[in-house]
């Protein structure tokens, strides 16, 4: 613990002061009075470490306090405490944005949120907020310092003709001083990318008395991992220095191999293949280190799940996750239900074969609202796109990442084909001629569409694990099943189809209630568990 050398007072790092600051004096110190730090080359020091021993989470904090709970995974237990020795990290970002401004930004972002749990807007809740360096890798990568370069842009003029300029020249492919990457495996790729950018300029030669009053995670997952990635945003810098280089600013520069290519961006063609693979490689990631990045972090436990608050500490940029609270969500859902279900009654009518089909058809749009809900909860829960979990290589990713690109797509594409077909076949349901048909339409849809999602919900919930979520897609295909087999019997009495019509209903009601159930298990994660995480800078050395 740093004590202040006038009364022995436990001294804190001030937010809105930018230096170590005395609890009792309020005397101001600099961060050099206090000791020497790496700019000294102390490439350790001294500091307390606290253990979960619930989840396996240890942090670091050089004050000697009793820590109540655990902001990693909402345990209220007191923490294992010990003395160690660790690894000084080169740089460190302090925190700019003080924990009360935090509170307001907090509570103004959940102004009008309707349907949260009472804990996430609980004041107590709220106030045990912690401020925790998180590690980061910052990585710098170098291209050459010029390439020569043929360019060729090309201006769209009037009548359809264009403006082909060439250019032969040196250009620049500057690329940023590094690049940071998320070093802990604590802190999920997906949540930390919600907060970034920090920056890693701004960042200052480490000193332990910044982390006086705060808390510091470890780095635990290897650079090297993310090579593949920084590669990926250097040559997507040089393009950007490539086209600030561009004489014609306005025009549609695209950079190519030797053979133009019309998805591409920009036309720059070098006499050599070769040479035009080499230049958007960078030379070498020549070299990285350690930086500590400020990450407000705020923990609400429910069961075995939590869900976490966190918030860039130096522009207070954060991200929340938001489950909803499902009896109040209900609760209003039924009202407003049972008031629509009343005005409508007054106004249409339709028969019972028609009300049947409409709810058949209202299963197989269930079904694929359901199946698009389960994908995204799949890549949360198995943390597809979370490049520090262990289990994912930088290949796996990139084929991942892929996949949701082509499958966003085709979603589109499948959104808008179902709106063309209810806006067709929904107005020949208005032809009392043509009713017979549009029928078998709406009920051929529901039954092609929805085995095709029951096959790829079986799929994705076997990843899971999960019989639940299985047992609801067969039971909502079932419900169309019988509906159309009503409809081919054809029973005497109308109560029949009303009977189908409510056993439809029930399945996609299911099926809502399942992918409530979903949001939320997405909108939290399982109780973490870091009993066996590696050291991320001893695997880097």
């Amino acid at each position: 613990m740093f004590s202040c050398p006038s009364c022995g007072g436990k001294i804190i790092f001030d937010i809105d002061r930018q230096k170590p600051v005395c609890e009792y004096c309020s005397t101001a110190f600099n961060v050099e009075d206090l000791g020497p730090g790496i700019a000294q080359n102390v490439t350790t020091y001294e500091t307390s470490v606290y253990v979960c021993k619930n989840c396996g989470t240890e942090v670091t904090s050089p004050d000697n306090q009793v820590v109540s709970f655990c902001s990693f995974c909402g345990s209220e237990s007191i923490l294992e405490e010990r003395t160690a020795s660790i690894h000084s990290p080169e740089t460190i970002l302090p925190f700019r944005v003080s924990k009360k401004e935090m509170h307001q930004k907090y509570a103004d972002a959940l102004k009008g949120v309707r349907y949260l749990p009472k804990d996430f807007k609980d004041p107590k809740r709220i106030d045990s907020m912690r401020g925790i360096y998180m590690p980061y890798w910052a990585i710098a990568a170098d291209f050459q310092p010029r390439l020569d370069f043929k360019v060729t842009s090309v201006t769209s003029l009037p009548s359809n003709y264009e403006r082909v300029n060439d250019y032969t020249g040196s250009f620049s492919c500057r690329t940023k001083t590094r690049f940071l990457t998320d070093a802990s495996s604590a802190l999920d790729d997906t949540v930390a990318a919600q907060i970034e950018p920090f920056s890693e300029e701004d960042a200052v030669p480490f000193h332990p008395a910044y982390l006086a009053g705060f808390y510091a995670d470890k780095a635990d997952v290897p650079p090297e991992k993310y090579m593949a990635q920084v590669n990926e945003k250097a040559r997507k810098d040089a393009v950007r220095a490539i086209k600030a280089a561009c004489p014609d600013k306005e025009a549609d520069i695209r950079i190519l191999p030797t053979v133009r290519d019309e998805k591409s961006p920009l036309i720059i063609m070098p006499e050599d293949r070769e040479d035009y693979e080499a230049s958007l490689v960078p030379a070498s990631l020549r070299d990285y280190h350690e930086a500590l990045m400020p990450v407000w972090f705020l923990t609400h436990r429910s069961k075995k799940r939590v869900s976490y608050t966190i918030a860039n500490g130096a522009n207070g940029k954060f991200y929340t996750d938001l489950p909803v609270d499902q009896p109040k969500f209900w609760l209003v859902t039924a009202g407003i239900a049972a008031v629509l279900f009343a005005l409508l009654s007054l106004i249409f009518f339709l028969r019972p074969q028609t009300a049947l089909v409409l709810s058949i058809f209202v299963v197989a749009l269930t079904m694929q609202a359901f199946r698009s809900e389960l994908v995204e909860f799949v890549i949360h829960e198995t943390h597809l796109l979370d490049l520090g979990a262990t289990q994912t290589s930088p290949d796996a990713l990139q084929k991942t990442r892929k996949k949701i690109r082509e499958r966003k797509s085709n979603k589109t594409a499948a959104v808008v084909m179902t709106w063309v077909f209810i806006g067709f076949f929904g107005f020949l349901f208005l032809i009392p001629d043509a009713w017979g048909f549009s029928a078998f339409a709406f009920c051929t849809y529901s039954v092609i569409v929805g085995a095709f999602q029951l096959h790829a919900i079986i799929k994705d919930t076997r990843k899971l694990h999960s019989t639940l979520l299985m047992i609801v897609g067969i039971a909502a295909y079932v419900t169309i099943i019988a509906g159309i087999v009503l409809l081919i019997v054809k029973p005497v009495s109308d109560l029949w189809f009303y009977g189908g019509c409510l056993f439809c209903l029930l399945g996609a009601l299911a099926l809502s209630a399942m992918m409530i159930h979903c949001y939320n298990l997405k909108a939290s994660r399982p109780l973490p568990q870091y009993f066996r995480r590696e050291g991320g800078f001893n695997d880097a050395q």
